[in-house]
């Protein structure tokens, strides 16, 4: 249950770094794309039976779901005009999807994890996901065009000077420190738990330090 309760916390409280990184830097679109893949990652490595896949892929569908959950709802809103009728219509279509999206993979992924075998249940969720990111590929510029792209680069001066490079190659450095930090944790940190929390961690130490 202790396990449970932080997933779940943790769960609610990714999408405040996952909006900020796709106001900051990627844009709703990047966001959701990648959100959705780390989020069919994880339920494929949630089928391997092994407490460290466990523990990884839980990392995975906590990061997904802080880029995917805020940013699919932002793109919804952004359909519509402030005052234009068809909004709630529009956000009652969406959530009305999700829940039908729930019945649907309760009825097909626990009947598969039942009657076939567990792990098929996670594969399935995986396979679901893809499909879903081929869908949201397929129409995002044909529904959603000129919706959910990434901020426009403020350019305060036509010099080449250190703060534009600096401004220019921030995303980069901040990957870099995140691949490092997590190279890290794995190689000196040899409990799986404590790999898991420590990552989630620095994950949320890195956005309030961003915000200052």
């Amino acid at each position: 249950m202790k396990l449970y309760g932080k997933f779940t916390s943790l769960i609610y409280l990714s999408p405040l770094l996952g909006g900020y990184i796709a106001d900051r830097w990627w844009g709703k679109r990047k966001a959701i794309i990648m959100g959705a893949i780390l989020i069919a990652i994880g339920q494929f490595v949630m089928g391997i039976q092994s407490v460290a896949f466990m523990y990884t892929a839980l990392g995975f569908i906590i990061m997904g779901n802080g880029l995917f959950k805020p940013n699919i709802t932002s793109v919804v809103g952004e359909l519509y005009q402030k005052n234009d009728p068809r909004r709630d219509g529009g956000f009652t279509l969406f959530y009305m999807g999700i829940n039908w999206g729930f019945f649907m993979a309760n009825l097909i992924a626990g009947t598969l994890g039942e009657k076939i075998g567990w792990h098929w249940g996670f594969w399935t969720a995986g396979v679901g996901m893809i499909l879903g990111i081929i869908i949201f590929l397929w129409g995002k510029d044909k529904y959603i065009r000129g919706l959910g792209m990434a901020p426009p680069i403020k350019i305060q001066s036509v010099s080449y000077d250190s703060t534009l490079l600096r401004d220019a190659s921030d995303w980069s450095t901040d990957s870099i420190y995140d691949a490092l930090w997590t190279i890290f944790i794995f190689i000196f940190c040899q409990n799986i738990k404590k790999r898991l929390y420590l990552i989630t961690y620095v994950y949320f130490f890195c956005f309030f330090l961003l915000l200052y």
